[in-house]
């Protein structure tokens, strides 16, 4: 979650500000992605100035090994 965060971070940091966000998540199917393991996203989207409406795409098991990300913003 910490790197792909990391990469949210980097190709957002020079847009801005937002009011709209599509998200979804995908992540393996024998390793499901726990509540806790969100907060990173969490501390993110209350970082942002401003008011953000969140649309919660899905959040889904693909045949993967690694946790990624979908994140439209606007």
């Amino acid at each position: 979650m910490m790197l792909m965060m990391a990469k949210i971070m980097k190709h957002t940091e020079c847009f801005g500000p937002f009011n709209h966000a599509l998200v979804f998540f995908i992540f393996p199917e024998d390793r499901p992605l726990q509540m806790e393991e969100l907060k990173p996203f969490r501390d993110w989207i209350e970082s942002l100035t401003g008011e953000l409406r969140i649309k919660w795409g899905s959040m889904a098991t693909q045949f993967t090994t690694e946790l990624r990300a979908i994140v439209i913003l606007q």
